[in-house]
Order: C-alpha cells, then structure tokens, then sequence
C-alpha cells in the first residue's frame, strides 16, 4: 500500500485517541480497507494509481474529522479543536459530558458562554438546580445572575417566586425596586426565610471569589488544554482549522 495512505492513516488515527492496541489495529485495518476499494474502483474506471491514491484520500475525508469521528463514545477526556467534544470530560468549541467546558457546554457541570446543566456557570446558562452567569435561568434552584429566573432569584434583575435584587419581581420580593405579591407581613414563613437565608449568602463576597475563582480556574486549564489539541491538529492537518 502507498506510503501516502500510511501516512494519512497515522494522521488519522493521531486524532482517534484509541488507548487499546487491539482496538486501534482493527480500526486501521478497517479504513484500509475502504481505502483500498476507493482506489480499486477509481483505477478501474481508468484513473492512473498515483492519482486514485490521492483522489482516494481527498474523497475519504479530513483527517482531523475522520479521526475525531472514530472515537470511544464516551472517553473519560475528550477534547477536541473542533467539533463537539463527548466525554465524561469534555472541551471543545461545544461539550457533551458530566463536566463540559466549551462556547456551548452540555453537562452535569457546565462551564462556558452558553451553558446548560445542573450546575452552570457562564454567560448565558440554563440550570436545573443552580446557576451563576451573566443570563441564569433555573427551573428547581437558585439562580444568581444580571438577569435572574428561577424559583428564588439574586440579581440585578430577578424574576421569581422568592426574588431579591436592583429591580425584583415575584411571590414575595425585595430590593432596590420590588414588585412582590405579598408583603414582609403576609409573606408565607418558608419565603420569608429564603429570602433572609439564600439571597445574603450568594450575595457575599466570599461566594462571588469562589465563583470567580472556580471559573477562571477551570477556564483556564480547559483553554490549555484547547490550545494543545489545536496546535496539534494543525500539525496532523493544517487546512482542517
């Protein structure tokens, strides 16, 4: 077999990231395989061998795609230049996995510019249970946020059943400007209390720190390791980023 098709067998399972041997000789194998059929039927219907070679590879695809194509489905760390990254870990432009870091993020734990979760935190985030970001909306939980939606609302603009913030809407509301169904008096106890209990607690100092703090950090460690699959790929295939 040419040394071209070898080659672009090397790039292509480079970014297949199969860890076990066995596994990674059947799939070389199989892309082989269709390499070679391609070839065959290109040199049968009179293309010369050297031309159905890399006619062949240019028909079979990227590398970079193909390989990322060919990963586990759910690897314990994912991460991809492109693409969506699956993994129990995952970073990419966009993330699928119990922690996902990417522009768009899909998690259990979701970090990145719109991220959906349990937990999430970002620019824009939809959460099941909490969420800090510039956009929250939280259907069970707590949200904190410039524009807050959830069940007890902090932010400068909360909208819920408990809401506390520059402009608050909701059963029971207090702020700046409130616009509240029942007053501090009339207030069932477990409002009352949400309110005297969670909005000062996400409002601390402290908590902000350590929001900001986890997400720099974390940001950080998933744009370096983002950064490494890039240039990486850039060596496999400069034309696929």
């Amino acid at each position: 077999m040419s040394q071209s098709v070898e080659t672009y067998l090397d790039r292509i399972m480079q970014c297949a990231a199969i860890s076990d041997p066995d596994d990674a000789s059947r799939i070389r194998a199989e892309q082989r395989d269709h390499l070679e059929e391609k070839i065959e039927r290109l040199k049968e219907r009179g293309v010369a061998a050297e031309d159905a070679v890399f006619q062949a590879i240019d028909e079979h695809g990227d590398p970079v795609t193909v390989g990322y194509g060919l990963r586990p489905r759910l690897p314990l760390i994912d991460i991809r230049a492109r693409g969506t990254a699956r993994g129990i870990i995952a970073i990419g432009p966009k993330a699928v996995g119990i922690v996902a870091f990417g522009g768009l993020s899909v998690g259990v734990f979701a970090f990145g510019g719109l991220s959906c979760g349990v937990f999430a935190i970002g620019g824009l985030t939809a959460a099941l249970l909490f969420s800090w970001g510039g956009m929250a909306i939280v259907p069970l939980g707590i949200a904190y946020a410039g524009f807050a939606v959830a069940p007890i609302a902090v932010g400068g603009f909360a909208l819920g059943i408990v809401a506390a913030g520059g402009f608050a809407a909701g059963a029971y509301a207090v702020g700046g400007v409130s616009v509240s169904h029942y007053s501090a008096e009339s207030a069932p106890d477990w409002m009352t209390s949400a309110a005297a209990t969670f909005p000062p607690i996400v409002e601390l100092p402290a908590f902000h720190i350590i929001c900001a703090v986890l997400m720099i950090g974390l940001l950080a460690i998933s744009n370096v390791a983002s950064f490494r699959e890039l240039r990486r790929v850039q060596k496999i295939s400069p034309r696929s980023v």
